[in-house]
C-alpha cells in the first residue's frame, strides 16, 4: 500500500485497529449493535484523518487516538464518537505536519512552560519560583491558580 490509501483500504486499516487496539480495552455498550457502534466511530476516525495518508501515517495516527482515548477514558465501555473525533483531531493538529522550524526561528521556553502548566503537564523546577515563576505570571497569562498544583507537589516532595 504505497501512496495514498483508498477509502476501502482506509476502512479496512481502521477495522483492523478497532478490533485490535480498542476492543481489545473496552466493553461495547450493552444497549447498542456493536457493529453499528464500532461503525460509526471507524466512519468518524476515518472523516478526520487528513487526505493523502499513506498507510504507514496512517498506523501512527490511529496509534496515538488509542492512547489518547484509554487516558482520558472514565469507563471501560467504549468511548463516544465524539471522543474518538477530538482525539483524533487533537493527535492531527500535532502530528499533522512535519514539524519544521525556519531558519532564524526560535522556540521560547517560557511559552512552551506556559503551555504545559495550562495543560498539567511536567515542567522545570526551574519555571515555579523567583524570576522565571513572576515572568510566566506577568508575560504569559499563568496565573497563581495555575501554579498552585505544582506548589503541592514540591511541598509534599519536601516532605
Amino acid at each position: 500500500m504505497a501512496g495514498s490509501l483508498n477509502y476501502d483500504q482506509r476502512i479496512s486499516l481502521l477495522k483492523d485497529w478497532f478490533g485490535k487496539e480498542i476492543l481489545t480495552r473496552f466493553n461495547m455498550p450493552r444497549d447498542l449493535d456493536p457493529k453499528i457502534v464500532a461503525m460509526d466511530i471507524i466512519e468518524a476516525v476515518n472523516r478526520n484523518i487528513p487526505n493523502n495518508t499513506d498507510a504507514q501515517r496512517m498506523q501512527h495516527l490511529v496509534a496515538l487516538t488509542a492512547k489518547e482515548v484509554v487516558q482520558s477514558a472514565t469507563t471501560r465501555t467504549v468511548p463516544s464518537v465524539k471522543e474518538f473525533t477530538n482525539a483524533i483531531r487533537k493527535v492531527s493538529q500535532s502530528h499533522g505536519e512535519r514539524h519544521t522550524v525556519a531558519v532564524g526561528t526560535s522556540f521560547d521556553p517560557y511559552q512552551l512552560a506556559a503551555k504545559r502548566i495550562r495543560s498539567g503537564d511536567a515542567v522545570s523546577d526551574m519555571y515555579l519560583g523567583g524570576v522565571h515563576r513572576e515572568k510566566l505570571i506577568n508575560d504569559f497569562g499563568i496565573t497563581e491558580a495555575d501554579l498552585h498544583p505544582y506548589d503541592l507537589a514540591i511541598a509534599a516532595h519536601m516532605q
